[in-house]
């Protein structure tokens, strides 16, 4: 944050990346942000529980483990929830259902011969399906290991074998741009 290129940077590259699906999606019907849309509903599931997750943990820092189900409990649930629908939009053997089923149909389609003007479409179906299952199975991994890790945590602090620590981590400087001094002129 404290070397401005760097955000300059950082902020043009997301936003080129999103450029690309929009335009991708706008010239090919069957990617871009299609390709993708499947996946947002998943992926913004689990940023709910990894929030629940993160704000169960500060109850617990604060020493009141009593109310810990308020956050806890929407979290189970999230996960549950988004663990039974991603597995289904994966692996479901229902090709109108499962990203896998799709692009084994689309792949099938292409090996018993499909019409010329099909083929395009059909290699596009298996490539964004097969891409899709990837990253939903990438984000079943990522969600485990935060859960599983929270989790880890909350018991090391319920039975006292970890000291909570309350404090905010202090400002480490870039080493490329010196920190404004408090009152002087920059």
């Amino acid at each position: 944050m404290s070397w401005y290129p760097g955000v300059l940077l950082s902020s043009g590259i997301i936003v080129a990346l999103w450029g690309y699906l929009l335009y991708v999606g706008v010239t090919d019907p069957n990617g871009g942000v299609k390709s993708l849309w499947a996946l947002f509903g998943i992926g913004n599931q689990m940023l709910a529980a990894v929030a629940l997750a993160t704000g169960t943990t500060i109850i617990i820092k604060m020493g009141k483990p009593n109310y810990l189900w308020v956050t806890a409990a929407p979290m189970v649930w999230l996960v549950i929830s988004t663990y039974t629908a991603a597995y289904q939009r994966i692996f479901h053997p229902d090709p109108r259902i499962g990203f896998l089923a799709t692009a084994n149909d689309a792949a099938q389609k292409l090996m018993t011969g499909a019409p010329p003007e099909q083929i395009a479409n059909l290699q596009t179906i298996v490539y964004n399906n097969r891409l899709d299952a990837a990253n939903g199975i990438v984000l079943l991994v990522v969600i485990s290991l935060i859960v599983l890790e929270a989790m880890r945590q909350w018991y090391l602090l319920l039975a006292h074998k970890k000291t909570p620590d309350l404090r905010e981590s202090l400002v480490v400087p870039s080493r490329l741009t010196p920190l404004p001094v408090a009152g002087g002129e920059d």
